[in-house]
């Protein structure tokens, strides 16, 4: 699976959850689009800087994550702090960095 696919479905609920109470029916579509591109600035951010603390935050849990070994759970931001460096490889970072950086030019 591509791996900032991956990244993107993993954190997706919790952009959405992070977004304002329940819009009204005609600004639900742009307060979405607004919440999840401020989303996505904001994991950008803390990928870059590897900041697991900031992408602790941002997760929603359980967060479940396959990988060649197969998939596991990741239930508490403490368990992402342990699991971090085998989730965010570089090989992750770098295609967020760069398929955002892309989709902005």
């Amino acid at each position: 699976m591509n791996p900032l696919i991956l990244v993107l479905l993993i954190f997706a609920t919790s952009a959405v959850a992070q977004s304002s109470p329940a819009p009204a029916v005609s600004q639900g579509s742009e307060q979405k689009t607004c919440a999840l591109l401020g989303f996505e600035k904001e994991l950008r951010d803390a990928v870059s800087k590897e900041d697991v603390g900031r992408i602790a935050l941002l997760a929603d849990y359980p967060l479940r994550v396959n990988d060649g070994r197969g998939s596991f759970y990741i239930h508490d931001p403490a368990s992402l702090f342990g699991h971090f460096r085998e989730i965010f490889t570089p090989t992750v970072r770098n295609a967020i960095l760069r398929n955002f950086a892309i989709a902005k030019t």
